[in-house]
């Protein structure tokens, strides 16, 4: 028991170290409309929510709390998920011990510890991965109420548990599937799942009894969710969302390393040996990924797939490394240690390999951040910064007395979708672009870009920020544009390529001084 303490302890300390070296903060999307809403809490109280992003009151509150306790920055917002991603690694131990043993459980926990997609969003505060961690708590207390002779306080914590997970967000509904799935197999189980429906629904009421004493509407939280509009980049994409997961999980697969290659191979091995054990694990994989993969919004004006970001993913980390800990242990019971370990250290190198590499995917937040660094120290304002740029400054300079030098190039309406762009004749002092933000901010919200070349004819460059993270990660970059010249698909070649390219191109944030009079 010892020796497995200090298994266990050693894969927690290597999440930790792993997450700590990788570890994002602010990242200027919906983490900041988030912070905000949070804030607001804080300074005015809750309330109505009026979006899907204000009725996640199980992420705002939280949040508020921290925020209200330390105040604005990186490891405020980050603190909150890396807690949750941890506890995901201890869940994926305890409930692989549940149901398949203590072996199975140390190999699982290992197997999300080291998972690329799970170390990426671990300090993101996003909701995808603190909603599987909640999911999962629940099952995990769930299972404890079905193996004890006193079920009564496992299954009301597995209950309220499933409600908190609810109040992050409403695809918690989905693992109603996993508790028929344990009725169908003991039907003795009818007493517990009683138990957590109601304690779940203690939760829910207690919701919509407070939003309709506000509004007097029993639903008012699905009706602002169906109110959101969806955006031009969701239009854009809608044609071909389909591909998006697949895509990521084997073909261009960063954020999933070879993890998706095993659940898979997990769910067809637990499914051809109908390991019964299992089956409530491949139901909550597979429940959850179609609801991504085909899933859309019943309460939408109309009807058309859901937008497929792979940060979704993490709803499932926990029973996807529970599936692949159990079959990497059955591989190493009919082949042998050495193949087992020979493949162990394969799924580790791949992983830390693509950790690395997505670093890179936190290029332009961070240099944004490193030129704020130098706008600070060198007192450069006031100063001009573009759409993705602003909030971020705003959010980690509030408190400081220099906020107020902090301007905003553009201005988005999100009523109307509309966006004016400041002139350079009417900026007086210096001006921070984001060369990332600007193309991503274009293509999303249609936003004016403001071209490089204009500036450097309007101003002076006074300081620039190139490829700000690690040195070996655009390496790796360029050693996977060369690999991309090997691949047989032209469309798949053309798409690394493409990737690494922008990733390897400098000029990510140019500070200018601009003279009004040229």
């Amino acid at each position: 028991m010892t020796d497995v303490k200090y298994k266990l302890s050693g894969i927690l300390l290597l999440a930790l170290v792993l997450r700590l070296m990788y570890f994002s903060g602010v990242v200027g999307a919906d983490d900041l409309s988030l912070a905000n809403m949070a804030l607001a809490i804080t300074e005015q109280g809750f309330s109505v929510p009026t979006d899907h992003y204000s009725g996640r009151i199980g992420l705002l509150f939280p949040l508020a709390g921290v925020l209200a306790l330390f105040g604005t920055g990186d490891w405020q917002l980050g603190s909150l998920p890396l807690v949750f991603s941890l506890i995901s690694v201890a869940l994926a131990y305890l409930i692989g011990k549940q149901l398949m043993g203590q072996q199975v459980g140390l190999i699982s926990a290992f197997v999300l510890a080291i998972f690329p997609l799970d170390v990426g969003q671990a300090t993101r505060f996003f909701p995808d991965l603190m909603l599987g961690t909640a999911c999962a708590l629940s099952v995990f207390l769930a299972l404890k109420a079905k193996s004890t002779s006193n079920p009564l306080p496992w299954a009301l914590l597995s209950g309220l548990c499933w409600g908190y997970a609810y109040l992050i967000k409403i695809e918690a509904f989905f693992l109603v599937f996993v508790f028929l799935t344990m009725l169908v197999q003991n039907w003795h189980f009818w007493r517990i799942g009683l138990i957590i429906c109601i304690s779940c629904g203690f939760v829910f009421a207690l919701e919509n009894i407070g939003y309709f004493l506000e509004t007097g509407n029993w639903l008012h939280r699905l009706h602002a969710i169906a109110s959101v509009k969806p955006s031009i980049a969701d239009n854009a994409l809608a044609g071909r969302q389909l591909w998006v997961f697949p895509k990521a999980w084997f073909i261009t697969p960063y954020q999933f390393g070879i993890h998706y290659y095993l659940l898979f191979a997990g769910i067809v091995w637990t499914l051809s040996t109908r390991c019964k054990e299992l089956f409530l694990i491949v139901i909550w994989v597979v429940i959850f990924l179609a609801w991504l993969q085909f899933g859309f919004s019943p309460f939408a004006e109309e009807i058309k797939f859901k937008t497929h970001l792979l940060r979704y993913c993490a709803v499932v980390s926990v029973p996807m490394s529970i599936l692949v800990g159990v079959f990497l242990y059955r591989f190493s019971d009919k082949l042998g240690n050495l193949k087992f370990y020979s493949g162990v250290a394969v799924l580790t190198l791949i992983s830390l390999f693509m950790i690395n590499f997505n670093s890179l995917g936190s290029e332009r937040e961070e240099a944004t951040k490193h030129a704020l660094s130098y706008v600070a120290k060198n007192k450069l304002f006031p100063i001009f910064l573009d759409h993705g740029s602003y909030p971020i400054a705003k959010f980690l300079w509030r408190g400081n007395p220099e906020v107020e030098n902090i301007k905003a190039l553009h201005r988005y309406n999100p009523a109307t979708k509309e966006t004016t762009t400041l002139q350079l004749k009417d900026v007086q002092g210096y001006v921070l672009i984001n060369r990332d933000f600007q193309r991503y901010r274009g293509s999303r919200y249609g936003i004016e870009m403001i071209g490089i070349d204009t500036l450097k004819s309007t101003g002076r460059i006074v300081h620039q920020v190139d490829n700000p993270m690690m040195k070996i990660a655009y390496i790796q970059a360029d050693f996977l544009n060369a690999a991309a010249t090997l691949i047989p698909f032209r469309a798949v070649k053309n798409k690394i390529s493409k990737t690494t390219q922008t990733l390897l191109k400098g000029e990510d944030v140019i500070i200018f001084q601009i003279d009004p009079s040229k």
